[in-house]
């Protein structure tokens, strides 16, 4: 006789309106994530202005440096990324509406 294991007792309690319920609810707090980034960055003249600085000093610097290490530019490219998704969330809300 197989007995059960935990995967599978936890798939058993799963009830599938209540994962839908909070799928909805995730979906809808990144809606509103979406919307204030855009809203701070690109329909603020000041935000625009600050994602236009990090802009230059982040993403268009290199990585990494004769020397570097690895903690370095993993740092370094940590911040390129932050400045990228604040410019597709920008560009996913621009193209929604």
């Amino acid at each position: 006789m197989e007995s059960s294991n935990f995967f599978d007792d936890l798939l058993a309690q799963e009830d599938p309106s209540e994962t839908l319920r909070i799928q909805k609810e995730q979906e809808s707090k990144g809606n509103h994530l979406d919307y204030l980034v855009h809203k701070v960055f690109f329909q603020n003249e000041n935000g625009a202005e600050l994602l236009k600085i990090w802009k230059e000093a982040l993403i268009m610097s290199p990585t990494a440096y004769p020397n570097s290490d690895l903690l370095s530019v993993g740092i370094n490219e940590g911040h390129k990324q932050f400045i990228r998704s604040i410019l597709l969330t920008i560009e996913r809300v621009n193209d929604a509406t």
